[in-house]
Parts: structure tokens; C-alpha cells; sequence
């Protein structure tokens, strides 16, 4: 006897669904878990180098495709430019520059400087002539501009004079121009090197420009090689007693 066994169709039992009212519906849990605080999407945004701006407590806004923050950059504070204080006991009494005041080395002479161009006053002193017939040099510009330079910014008047000085070089270098105040006027100032066209000499030099209302004014001292170092270290602490009367 051959017996037969018929297999019964699975049922689908259905379970009730007891609501507790602890859990809310899992829907409403992940939209909990979306905008409870600010999500861990958008903090772990936050930590990214892409994010530029720091926000405070939890900001749900959405900003447009592509859209860019400005950084905000904030200009550099201006140092103190001082005189080595060991040198200012080999600087002479001050010297009277326009308008102002300023202590030459010891041992520079006066000397008159024709005009350089309408509305300037010029000033120099020099040292000592060398056997080699090199000799330093400290003059002063004071000018009042013309109308159509009266705009210019410090650094365009400083470039200014110093294109004057490099048409006379070759082998020219200049440093990038810096920022500093002396004794209450912000100064700009730059190094330069040089081989003088008609000597031959290789000269080193820096360039201060300010201005004061609407004049401007540039220090300019120079020395040739291999006297420069020590005489620009002193012409320098010079330059940083200028100072209005």
C-alpha cells in the first residue's frame, strides 16, 4: 500500500502590531534622527578643510549649489622700527629736514643738493672720501607731488624713486617692499643692489618712503661694496630718528 502524505499550504499569520508609545513609528524616528540638533552629516561637513565659516548652534538652511564664502583677510600689524642703540652714540646732533628732524652719522658733511624736480626739497650729507674714491651717502627728498601723482599710494612713490636709482644699474635686485612706523609715520622700505654703470662699483642701498598729509618723503642711503655693511648699519639708525619736529 502505497501511502500518500499532501502537504499543507504555509500560513501567513498575522501578528498584531502593539504600539508602544515610548517607540514612535520608524518614519518618525528617522526624521527624529535628521533634524534632532544639528545631524552627524553636517558636523562631520563642518570638520572638513572645505568648511570655511563656523557656525553657532544649529543652522537648518540649505545654501545654493556652488555657492562660495569669502574669506575675510586681515591686514598684518605694523612693527616699531627702531635705531640699534648701540649706534646712536656715533650719530652727530639732529639736523633740521624742512619740516622736520633727523641725527646723520657722525663725521657726514652737509652738502647743498639741487632741486630734483618742481615742488621738492632735497638734502644730503656724506661721509668721508676713501683712497678707493667710494663714499656714503644719506639724502632726503621732501615733495609735494602734482596733481596728477597726488592719488599715488606709498609703494607707488617709493617704486617711483627707486626706477630712478635702478636706470643707473645693471645687475639690479630690490627686495620685496615692507611695512613700519617710525617715531609715528608708517614707512615703506626696500633693499637694493646694484653695479653702477659709469664706475663700474657694486652698490647696496634702502629706500624709505612715507607720507604726511600731502607730502611725501623718501630716505635713501647708499655705500659701495666692501664698505656697505658697516656703513648702511649706521646710516640706517639715521634714517630711523627722522621724525617731525
Amino acid at each position: 500500500m502505497i501511502s500518500i502524505r499532501c502537504r499543507r499550504p504555509a500560513r501567513h499569520v498575522l501578528v498584531p502590531v502593539i504600539k508602544d508609545p515610548r517607540w514612535p513609528p520608524a518614519a518618525e524616528r528617522v526624521d527624529r534622527r535628521r533634524t534632532k540638533g544639528c545631524s552627524m552629516r553636517r558636523i562631520f561637513q563642518l570638520l572638513t578643510p572645505a568648511a570655511l565659516v563656523v557656525t553657532a548652534g544649529c543652522d537648518n538652511t540649505t545654501k545654493p549649489s556652488g555657492a562660495t564664502t569669502v574669506p575675510v583677510h586681515t591686514a598684518p600689524p605694523i612693527s616699531d622700527w627702531e635705531p640699534n642703540a648701540r649706534l646712536l652714540e656715533q650719530l652727530g646732533p639732529a639736523a633740521d629736514v624742512d619740516a622736520y628732524q633727523l641725527r646723520p652719522p657722525q663725521g657726514y658733511s652737509f652738502v647743498t643738493s639741487p632741486a630734483i624736480a618742481p615742488g621738492a626739497k632735497a638734502f644730503a650729507w656724506i661721509g668721508t672720501r676713501r683712497n678707493d674714491r667710494t663714499v656714503p651717502m644719506l639724502f632726503i627728498g621732501v615733495v609735494s607731488p602734482p596733481a596728477e601723482e597726488a592719488n599715488i599710494t606709498v609703494e607707488q612713490y617709493l617704486e617711483k624713486r627707486l626706477e630712478s636709482v635702478k636706470s643707473g644699474r645693471t645687475s639690479w635686485m630690490q627686495t620685496k617692499p615692507e611695512r613700519g612706523r617710525v617715531n609715528g609715520l608708517t614707512f615703506v622700505r626696500s633693499r637694493w643692489s646694484g653695479t653702477d654703470t659709469e664706475t663700474q662699483w657694486n652698490k647696496h642701498g634702502i629706500m624709505y618712503a612715507t607720507r604726511d598729509g600731502s607730502t611725501f618723503i623718501h630716505l635713501h642711503i647708499q655705500d659701495s661694496e666692501p664698505h656697505h655693511e658697516e656703513t648702511l648699519r649706521l646710516a640706517e639708525a639715521a634714517v630711523l630718528t627722522f621724525k617731525r619736529k
